[in-house]
């Protein structure tokens, strides 16, 4: 969740921004106004939770860290040697012998399942491949950069 973005501001907004675009999400999301409404408690939650950490100048500067620490680790934002890019399509792409065997063997299965979720603010990426009845689990922290066959 990008608090930012949950408060529908820039990250340079000032704290009048800030708190003038909180006063105007929490009164259309609160509770008392949509009794019931699961998604408003919710949105309610979320606009709480990052009103309190941008109105907060310490607190502001160490989420700005964080999320800009975060960015740099993710490989898309980073520039790409285009031979590279090349590189990991083939290393990753079948091989002949596997194509023979799905031909000859009309029971030759594979089945690919990723599942991804966040545990204690870290991302956990679950890969299960189950080939031919064999089941396969591979795990990674941070979501997958590339998914070959």
């Amino acid at each position: 969740m990008d608090y930012y973005e949950e408060l529908g501001v820039s990250k340079d907004s000032t704290l009048k921004e800030i708190r003038n675009a909180y006063y105007k999400l929490a009164l259309k999301y609160h509770p008392d106004k949509n009794p019931g409404d699961l998604y408003s408690a919710e949105k309610f939650k979320n606009i709480n939770d990052s009103y309190l950490v941008l109105s907060d100048y310490t607190k502001r500067k160490e989420y700005d860290k964080k999320i800009s620490k975060l960015f740099s680790k993710i490989d898309i934002f980073q520039p790409m040697k285009f031979d590279s890019m090349f590189n990991n399509v083939l290393r990753n792409f079948p091989d002949l012998e596997s194509y023979n065997r799905m031909s000859i063997n009309p029971r030759y299965s594979k089945s690919v399942s990723i599942e991804t979720e966040n545990i204690n603010g870290k991302q956990k990426t679950r890969k299960v491949t189950i080939e031919n009845g064999k089941k396969k689990v591979e795990e990674y922290d941070g979501p997958l950069k590339f998914i070959g066959y």
